[in-house]
């Protein structure tokens, strides 16, 4: 598929996805003479980012360089990036990836985003550099594809490549001076020293109370440890502080058929983990 073709699927699918949730999706873009890109947000779940790579160099990118800051000033970090062809033991997603020079590359971004309504700013990290996206809206963002459409990167020259496509710039670079600033920190939080981005929850349902429990009267929390292989699947599940009455087993039951997960990531690369959590029973027919 072209260039162009890849770009309009992508944008197109956001498009279409917006339709269907009723609402238009949170749109970002950052155009320079070396990178161009753009970031939509149709889901919580989802980010699609095109970049344009015109550079003679080869660009590293990792999902966790996608960050998403919402309201109060709360930071979210791309997790996984979907691989576009799984083969055998590579599985469905990975960590990073690596940007050609002056080539497009249409990236599939999974994490757990905020509601796109509620996103203010867009930063990505490249070659240790942050491009600090503007929101751009609908009919802009519509525009600018457009524009991209045009792009011809046989030109090697990114300044004549805006300039024949009518792209102004748009954004603004931070450089690393060498002190920490909120934005580290924030990240240190998340990732800490080891810089593992912990994995992610995307579904979690709750456990339907026993017979046992709901004559008894036992409801509450049970924490548990999951084994998650590199690529979010579920390898194991103990119970670490049970109620009990059946709970426990029906907690492992739900856990196995219905949670999903993102997988951890240490280094930009996947790795197995086991992490503890608490699911929380709830009992779906209160007149018992």
């Amino acid at each position: 598929m072209s260039i162009k073709g890849k770009y309009f699927l992508f944008t197109f699918l956001g498009i279409l996805f917006s339709a269907a949730v009723g609402r238009a999706a949170a749109g970002f873009a950052y155009t320079d003479s070396r990178i161009i890109l753009t970031a939509e947000f149709s889901s919580p779940q989802t980010a699609t980012l095109n970049v344009f790579n015109l550079t003679d160099y080869v660009v590293a990118f990792k999902a966790q360089d996608l960050l998403v800051i919402a309201q109060g000033n709360m930071l979210y970090l791309g997790q996984v990036i979907v691989r576009e062809n799984p083969k055998g033991e590579e599985g469905p997603y990975m960590g990073s990836t690596l940007l050609k020079p002056w080539t497009y590359q249409g990236l599939s971004i999974l994490g757990t985003f905020p509601d796109p309504a509620k996103i203010d700013q867009i930063v990505v990290i490249m070659g240790g550099k942050r491009l600090m996206a503007v929101r751009t809206e609908p009919d802009e963002f519509e525009e600018l594809a457009g524009r991209v459409e045009s792009l011809d990167l046989r030109k090697r020259d990114g300044a004549q490549i805006l300039e024949a496509a009518r792209i102004s710039r748009r954004g603004r670079i931070q450089y690393p001076t060498g002190e920490q600033d909120e934005l580290d920190l924030s990240l240190r939080k998340i990732m800490g020293a080891e810089d593992v981005n912990p994995p992610r929850i995307l579904v979690r349902t709750k456990v339907q109370l026993t017979d046992q429990a709901a004559k008894a009267g036992v409801q509450g929390r049970i924490r548990l440890s999951i084994a998650l292989s590199r690529f979010g699947e579920i390898k194991d599940v103990k119970v670490v502080r049970g109620l009990g009455y059946g709970l426990d087993e029906r907690a492992i039951e739900v856990i196995k058929n219905s949670w999903k997960f993102l997988p951890a990531t240490k280094s930009s690369e996947l790795v197995d983990v086991t992490m503890t959590v608490e699911a929380e029973t709830t009992n779906l027919n209160p007149s018992t």
